[in-house]
C-alpha cells in the first residue's frame, strides 16, 4: 500500500495513486459478488469474519457503494485480494464509472 493514499471526504472514498491525480472510488458490487462466490465463503460467514451483518453483505452484493477504509481492508483481507481488486473509479464530470 506504499504507492497510494486513501482519504475519506463527504462519504466518498478518495484514492490517490503515486504520481496520479486524486480520484473518487467505491466498492464495485459485481466484482465483490464474484469474488465472494469464487471464495466459496457464504454471506453469513463472510459477515461474521468482517464484522458486518449478513444484511449489509447482501446490500454490498446488490449495489456499488462507499465503504469505510477499515471495512474495505477487512473485505480484501478475508477474500485474499489485492488492494484495488474491488474498487471502481467515479468520474462525476462525465458521469461514468470504470473499474481498476
Amino acid at each position: 500500500w506504499n504507492s497510494m493514499t486513501f482519504l475519506k471526504a463527504n462519504s466518498t472514498a478518495i484514492l490517490k495513486m503515486k504520481g496520479e491525480p486524486f480520484t473518487k472510488t467505491r466498492l464495485n458490487n459485481q466484482q465483490f459478488r464474484n469474488a465472494l462466490f469464487i471464495s466459496g465463503i457464504t454471506q453469513d460467514v463472510f459477515a461474521e469474519q468482517t464484522g458486518i451483518t449478513a444484511r449489509y453483505v447482501r446490500k454490498l452484493c446488490k449495489k456499488s457503494t462507499n465503504v469505510s477504509l477499515s471495512l474495505y481492508c477487512n473485505i480484501i483481507t478475508v477474500l485474499d485480494l489485492p488492494w484495488d481488486a474491488l474498487l471502481e473509479h467515479i468520474n462525476e464530470d462525465m458521469d461514468e464509472v470504470s473499474c481498476f
